[in-house]
């Protein structure tokens, strides 16, 4: 507890510099490195001739020379990171430890100085060196991302078949620290007295106490860790309340998840912006303590603080804050990006899955019309699935039946009708009392309201061999309310996809169907698949993805159901039950900890409401 109490007031004295770097630096790289895996991945795919990395597919990609050398640079940058990022900790508590307050320029400076001796050639050990050590000072951050993230089902299955070399792996974790705790000072030689790592390595022998300093170590990241748990538990607890309340105020279900979702994110930002630092911030404790304790000679590695005038100086701070805002802007943005969907990767098991409302919220309101997707949007379905017939006049209306009896009460095929007949009819009424009057909706209506509020659209082709120019028009009002890209053209007829691409090569179609037996491959016309539920099986995805191309299975209402489909990676699902379908995507992105937690407080929430009300 003494090295927690000295380690907090080294902290203290400079701890706006300490988190303004962290934060700024962590969210840089954050960011940089997303960019660059995603991009160094795809580019390695596109010479290799792969569209989908698959499992099946995983192992020559991996073995591939230009993915080995993708991979070592990328490891190589990584260690450069950690590297900087230890040269500014050590450099700020250098500071603190000597009583002088540092600034942003002049960490920088500090940084700037390290990053050619990190690589030069007689420093490279210690880079390795923090290979090593770096999962044991970072323990927090791996605890902190399996009490938060489910892990993806093949590494979940891969621990389940292989118990003992997974313990074997985190007995190596625990122990490999300790062999090397002698010369865990290696980092600070090097960065603040200038040291070569080989006159670092031997410094820090004689320094180190391996058993003692190995406790405190362990002693900071588990409290630290218990720290973390209750801050993600705190703020889990804090947006189930305030999703809740937002989602009654603006009639949105989905806020609720959504807050959580970021909550979860935010908790795990902390993690992984402080994590290395609280254990470079206890070892640099140590540091100080045992070079008194032997007598050696503390060489300050700070330079004299330059006073600035009062204009510059609030020029500086106001320079901080826009700096920090767009640290937390590109965090929020990221975050969006990757909950939507945006930044989905062609890699299996790690796209995230997306959901489509099926004719709307139908099970709620009456289907294909303007209420029911409404309703879907509310409910925070990604898609609104519709389907499109032609009147006689040439109107395109949003109907699935080609005759109107169903819906309406009315009997009328709705080729031999014109859109002002057809405009006189109450889809709603027999759905329901409260929605009498809801008419057929125009697919101009339906593209108006995916333009204003950008949910997309899964545009169902519903041909009666009557139309004229049935796919023409349809491009037409895409482009006309400039939908390219957030919507798919779909049909259980094939000649229609032909026909639509023969139109418009880059419009996305989707090939819909019952049955997937068979070779898939030529079907060039369909660029991705919409198939029944009970005809997807693991190999079908796997070789669908392989070709580049996505999997929509419909229509998936129950549990048992939904996680099944999202058990075998599919990218879509088509749902009646919007509101279940989003519960069962959250569960398998969150740990079972963490699911336990939010569903209970959910019924807390929901309990005191009733209550209350």
């Amino acid at each position: 507890m003494k090295t927690l109490r000295r380690t907090a007031r080294f902290i203290r004295l400079n701890w706006k510099s300490l988190v303004l770097f962290e934060l700024s630096y962590k969210a840089s790289v954050a960011t940089a490195f997303t960019l660059l895996i995603s991009l160094g991945f795809r580019l390695v795919m596109d010479v290799m001739g792969l569209t989908y990395l698959t499992r099946e597919s995983f192992d020559t990609f991996l073995r591939h020379p230009l993915t080995l050398l993708l991979l070592f640079l990328l490891a190589l940058l990584a260690v450069t990171c950690a590297m900087i990022d230890i040269c500014a900790m050590v450099y700020i508590l250098d500071c603190s430890a000597s009583g002088f307050r540092c600034r942003m320029r002049q960490v920088l400076r500090f940084c700037l100085y390290n990053v050619p001796r990190i690589w030069h050639p007689e420093n490279w050990p210690l880079s390795g060196m923090l290979l090593l050590l770096f999962p044991f000072l970072s323990l927090s951050m791996i605890f902190g991302l399996l009490a938060s993230v489910s892990l993806p089902e093949f590494l979940q299955s891969s621990i389940r078949h292989n118990p003992q070399l997974y313990a074997l792996a985190l007995a190596g974790v625990a122990l490999l620290p300790l062999l090397m705790m002698r010369r865990i000072y290696s980092f600070h030689y090097f960065a603040l007295e200038g040291c070569t790592f080989r006159e670092a390595w031997r410094r820090s022998a004689a320094l180190g106490r391996p058993f003692r300093d190995y406790g405190a170590l362990l002693l900071a990241q588990t409290i630290f860790t218990a720290f973390m748990v209750l801050l993600l538990f705190g703020l889990t607890l804090l947006a189930t309340v305030l999703g809740r309340a937002l989602s009654g105020v603006f009639h949105h279900q989905w806020l609720a998840g959504t807050v959580i979702w970021y909550a979860v994110a935010l908790s795990l930002a902390i993690v992984f912006a402080f994590s290395l630092p609280i254990s470079i911030s206890c070892v640099s404790q140590l540091f100080y303590r045992r070079k008194l304790e032997i007598g050696e000679m503390t060489v300050p590695a700070y330079a004299p603080a330059h006073s600035l005038d009062p204009v510059r100086e609030k020029m500086l701070r106001a320079l901080r804050a826009t700096l920090l805002a767009l640290v937390i802007c590109g965090l929020l943005i990221m975050g969006w990006l990757v909950n939507t969907g945006a930044l989905n990767p062609p890699i299996e098991d790690m796209h995230i899955l997306e959901i489509t409302a099926h004719r709307g919220a139908s099970a709620l309101y009456p289907e294909n019309t303007m209420a029911a997707f409404r309703g879907a949007l509310e409910l925070g379905a990604d898609w609104i699935e519709l389907d499109v017939q032609q009147t006689r006049d040439g109107r395109l209306v949003v109907l699935h039946d080609a005759n109107t009896r169903r819906t309406t009460g009315v009997s009328g095929n709705i080729w031999n009708m014109t859109y002002e007949e057809v405009s006189k009819l109450d889809a709603g009424r027999l759905f329901g009392a409260q929605y009498a009057g809801e008419p057929i909706p125009l697919l101009e209506d339906v593209a108006e309201f995916a333009r204003s509020t950008g949910i997309r659209l899964n545009i169902e082709l519903k041909p009666t061999g009557h139309e004229t120019d049935f796919e023409q028009g349809v491009i037409d009002i895409v482009r006309e309310y400039g939908l390219e890209g957030h919507c798919v053209i779909t049909s259980q007829v094939y000649d229609v996809l032909k026909r639509v691409k023969a139109c418009d090569e880059n419009m996305t179609t989707v090939y819909v169907t019952s049955l997937a037996y068979g070779n898939v491959d030529y079907l060039s016309a369909a660029d991705h698949f919409s198939i029944q539920s009970t005809s997807i099986t693991p190999r079908l995805v796997s070789r669908v993805h392989r070709q580049g191309r996505q999997i929509y299975a419909w229509t998936v209402n129950s549990k048992n159901s939904i996680n099944r489909m999202i058990d075998q990676n599919v990218d879509n699902i088509i749902t009646d039950n919007i509101e279940l379908a989003r519960q069962c995507v959250k569960e398998s992105r969150y740990s079972p900890l963490l699911n336990d937690l939010v569903q209970t407080l959910e019924e807390k929430t929901e309990t005191g409401a009733s209550q209350n009300g």
